[in-house]
């Protein structure tokens, strides 16, 4: 086990304005060094100002907040010839102390810290053994415990904990190209995991408990470009999919009033941020700033459920919008770029009013720690699903409408053969907006799915091939269009 030391003490560093107008340097942020504070510039109504509060040297950063306030990071320390340590970084007292938790070994992939009440919980991994979990004990020692023995691949680990304080854990099996998952069992301290091993599976994944101390977990499926959303494994009724898809950086998963989940994830097209609502999900692929492709990006909640997300477009280029839950408009609040370049990651934390991010600042093996200043609110944009006005001739033919068209097919393709328990996905589109049927014929005991479709975006529906082998038909129709279109497969054997 080995017993915990102090390692470093980070002083904080100087409040530095960060403003498009204002390129500040972070080559002088090392430690130790001297700061001078710029002067802070005042805030236009459509900018918030973000302050530069921390330097610590390491990288892969994970942040959250405990029931108090204090700030807590897991990272990876500087690099040596032995490796790197994992690290547990708090702040008190105008500093931020370092304490080891393992190591050092070869440096791995991610960290993620989660905090319930005051008890601190750090997941990471190691190449040579895979994944850990590591909590204090009463005398300050940091106990760790192998979770996944069988397999050392594991990466990109995901933990949250339940309000009376049991983790659960997700991560990305290398190896096997699955996705892992589990609670924590005191009796035998270890995790209970399951797998999902459909395709390539897992990737990019995040974790979040419910106040019913439910979890929820989202992740990438290269295979069938989608992203996984799923509460309380095993139960696949509770499994939907947002598709396609391809995702490029971790997922970002917050729960809002209700239990509500948020995803945020970055593709090659720009940020995609999804709410979960009435078993519904409503998405933004078009934020104000993302028209370009992002590859990283954080999220969190604040005091009145507003949705604060930071995403990188362009490496070395940020955007940070705040999504107003009162009544889900974006509005646009800093567009800049990093001073250092590219990040090679961010995680965000939120306490009260109070707002951090952590940014991977690679290049300069250092992690920054930035504070979103009070500043004025942002300025409400136009939800981006509403049309914006276009110059139009004053005389002219009259557009013709698109004609009312409906698509239905297999992630694997129609017209081929499936054995029994393959779990295929139905995809559907429409040039339509409204409602919308997808189920076999002859109809079964509950449709595939029943409920809206959005004009332009595919959806799909989990499909398990079961039964007796022969021939079948999927039909989905929108009665309100008079539309219909069939997929058909057989069953194998």
């Amino acid at each position: 086990m080995g017993v915990s030391k102090t390692i470093h003490m980070l002083k904080k560093a100087a409040r530095v304005a960060w403003i498009p107008a204002l390129a500040v340097s972070i080559a002088s942020l090392a430690l130790g060094a001297a700061h001078a504070t710029v002067p802070r510039a005042a805030a236009s109504p459509d900018q918030i100002v973000w302050q530069t509060i921390g330097t610590i040297p390491g990288s892969r950063p994970s942040i959250a907040f405990d029931a108090s306030g204090q700030a807590h990071l897991a990272l990876y320390g500087p690099e040596g010839p032995s490796g790197a340590e994992v690290l547990h970084v708090a702040e008190a007292g105008g500093e931020w102390t370092a304490t080891r938790v393992d190591g050092p070994e070869d440096i791995g992939a991610t960290t993620s810290i989660a905090v319930a009440g005051d008890a601190l919980h750090v997941a990471y991994d190691y190449p040579r053994y895979g994944v850990r979990y590591a909590f204090p004990e009463s005398d300050g020692t940091w106990k760790r415990i192998k979770v996944e023995a069988s397999n050392p691949s594991g990466t990109e680990v995901a933990l949250a904990v339940a309000a009376g304080g049991d983790p659960h854990i997700g991560f990305h099996s290398a190896t096997n190209l699955d996705w892992r998952q589990g609670r924590w069992r005191a009796s035998r301290e270890d995790f209970n995991l399951r797998t999902n091993a459909i395709g390539d599976v897992g990737r990019h994944g995040a974790v979040a408990v419910g106040a019913d101390d439910a979890y929820h977990v989202a992740y990438h499926d290269l295979t069938n470009s989608s992203v996984y959303y799923e509460r309380d494994l095993p139960r696949r009724a509770n499994m939907t999919v947002i598709s396609p898809v391809d995702v490029v950086g971790r997922i970002a998963l917050v729960l809002d009033r209700g239990d509500v989940p948020q995803l945020a994830f970055p593709t090659a097209t720009g940020p995609v941020w999804a709410r979960r609502d009435d078993a519904v999900w409503d998405l933004e692929t078009e934020l104000p700033g993302g028209e370009q492709a992002a590859t990283h990006v954080a999220m969190a909640l604040g005091p009145k459920e507003n949705t604060h997300l930071v995403w990188e477009g362009p490496p070395g280029t940020y955007h940070y919008a705040i999504r107003d839950a009162s009544n889900g408009d974006w509005g646009t609040v800093l567009t800049g770029g990093w001073p250092s370049g590219a990040a090679a990651g961010l995680a965000m934390a939120s306490y009260d009013d109070r707002l951090l991010l952590a940014v991977d600042d690679r290049a300069r093996n250092q992690v920054l720690v930035l504070e979103a200043a009070a500043g004025n609110p942002p300025t409400p944009l136009p939800p981006t699903n509403t049309p914006r006005p276009t110059a139009r001739p004053t005389a002219g033919p009259t557009p013709t409408p698109a004609p009312a068209d409906l698509r239905l097919w297999l992630s694997a393709g129609c017209d081929r053969s499936y054995r029994p328990g393959t779990i295929l996905f139905a995809r559907f589109s429409s040039t339509r907006s409204g409602r919308i049927v997808i189920d076999h014929a002859p109809p079964g005991e509950r449709p595939l799915y029943d409920g809206p479709i959005v004009n332009g975006r595919p959806w799909a529906a989990a499909l398990g091939i079961l039964g007796e082998p022969g021939r079948r038909t999927i039909i989905a129709t929108m009665p309100d269009f008079g539309l219909e279109a069939r997929c058909r497969y057989d069953v194998a054997p």
